[in-house]
């Protein structure tokens, strides 16, 4: 029953996401409406420096809202003084602006169902659905969620012989393996190179840094990198994790973009989180996810070199190796 539950909470989750362009919200602090629960969610900081723990795991997302004004105002439908959901303490004031201050000056702005715990009832957690059972369920609704067309080539060869991982480890290119139209973790780049594009224009191999880490075991611990990295550069934070410190301007990703250049590791997190609420795509349609979830293991398995044809250097490599050693 768990399951089901959760299995239909990610469903109303995404169909909001679908709907993104249509469906609009209302500031529970100005009551400007904004259309879509990102632009809500880039208000809130942007406006007023408040910041909620990502609408992508909550359901009901009126009904949150809903709570949260009720909250705000003290549970008085005609109050119109600004109360602090995070302490209760009353402003005493119907100006907006006076609890604004108190959340800057308290360190309130924080809104989420560790500082709120009656929002937790709101958010999708990891205590609702124990064991394998919820990762599996948890990926089947990502995979349907992000799902994409593989390559052409791929689809035709797979209705050949009904393999499509021997199809990838058939290509040539390694990086051309696993490339489908995907967004780039780290700016706003799209395109279906991404691995390349990766390493050309952020320095960062991300096979290669994932094949390094041994707590990253199947394809459910890629899925939560993945929506994890997401989720920390959407909310303008280093995915290294609180370890790190970083403190940037809203907004302001060559700050943090250049903190990752000097710091490579801090591209993903120290942390590999656990919980289940990381297997929710952060982002609809993820074709990263996608890429993933087609590649299979293949995306962490390193290449053993063939013992009766070992790895040789090609002539453009000696030729290049020549021109750079010291004349005598």
């Amino acid at each position: 029953m768990a399951a089901d539950s959760l299995r239909l909470s990610c469903k109303q989750i995404l169909q909001r996401l679908q709907q993104k362009d249509v469906v609009e919200f209302s500031c529970v602090l100005c009551g400007q409406l904004v259309r879509g629960q990102d632009a809500l969610m880039d208000h809130l900081i942007t406006e007023h420096e408040v910041h909620c723990l990502h609408f992508d795991n909550v359901a009901d997302l009126d009904g949150l809202l809903q709570h949260l004004s009720v909250l705000l105002h003290g549970g008085a439908a005609a109050s119109t003084q600004w109360i602090c959901p995070v302490c209760g303490e009353d402003t005493g004031s119907d100006d907006v602006r006076a609890l604004l201050d108190h959340l800057r000056l308290t360190g309130h702005k924080y809104w989420n169902p560790r500082t709120i715990p009656s929002l937790a009832s709101w958010y999708i957690t990891c205590t609702s659905v124990p064991g394998p059972t919820a990762d599996k369920t948890l990926v089947e609704t990502a995979s349907s969620a992000c799902s994409c067309s593989a390559p052409r080539e791929v689809e035709q060869d797979s209705a050949e012989d009904g393999d499509i991982e021997s199809q990838w480890n058939d290509m040539e290119d390694e990086d051309e393996d696993w490339s489908l139209k995907c967004d780039c973790l780290y700016c706003d780049y799209t395109g279906e190179d991404i691995l390349q594009h990766l390493k050309s224009n952020h320095h960062f191999d991300l096979r290669l840094s994932v094949q390094q880490r041994a707590d990253l075991k199947d394809e459910y611990d890629l899925i939560r990198v993945v929506n994890m990295v997401r989720r920390a550069m959407r909310g303008h934070r280093c995915p290294y994790g609180d370890e790190c410190g970083f403190e940037g301007k809203e907004s302001d990703y060559t700050v943090l973009e250049a903190h990752l250049l000097a710091r490579p590791e801090h591209r993903l997190p120290k942390q590999l989180s656990r919980g289940h609420i990381d297997l929710i795509p952060f982002l609809s349609d993820d074709g990263l996810i996608s890429m993933l979830l087609a590649s299979g293991a293949g995306f962490l398995q390193v290449e053993e070199e063939d013992p009766d044809f070992p790895m040789v250097p090609t002539v453009r490599e000696l030729a290049l190796a020549a021109s750079r050693a010291p004349h005598k």
